[in-house]
């Protein structure tokens, strides 16, 4: 298992990136520090709230994990007030308002599966959404800065 503070430098450097991202189309973008369940961003500028999620690893699999629980309690889309997630596979963010999110599970019948994530040191409960569903159902993408595509 991965050294939690790797994961969690990884992380921290996706959301500096992202907020560099925000912050070009919107100069008054703030990211919100700490331990803050229902979004990481908040947009001024169109007073939008938005839930970053990086997982590289969705290239491999197919999947994007889409948390539910955690530590035994509601987290991820449970208790999100986001208006958009936004997904980030490395090369795209996609974005997705939470209710198409939340209407996917409901209407898929995806079930949650049970597993310790890298960088955690306890189960968390998740649904693996499929990567394409994501993709067909965002309102917009973004190439990372990378230039890959």
């Amino acid at each position: 298992m991965p050294d939690f503070n790797k994961a969690l430098a990884y992380g921290m450097e996706h959301e500096d990136r992202f907020l560099s991202r925000l912050k070009a189309q919107y100069p008054h973008s703030v990211k919100i520090d700490g331990s803050f369940k229902q979004f990481d961003f908040y947009l001024a500028d169109i007073d939008s709230k938005v839930e970053l999620k990086t997982d590289i690893k969705s290239n491999e699999t197919g999947n994007f994990v889409v948390e539910a629980y955690h530590y035994g309690k509601p987290s991820g889309i449970t208790t999100t007030t986001a208006d958009f997630w936004v997904f980030n596979d490395g090369k795209h963010y996609y974005w997705v308002d939470p209710d198409t999110i939340k209407n996917l599970i409901l209407t898929s019948g995806i079930r949650q599966a049970r597993f310790v994530g890298d960088g955690d040191t306890v189960e968390k409960r998740a649904y693996l959404m499929p990567k394409k569903w994501i993709i067909e159902k965002s309102m917009r993408w973004d190439v990372e800065e990378t230039g890959q595509s």
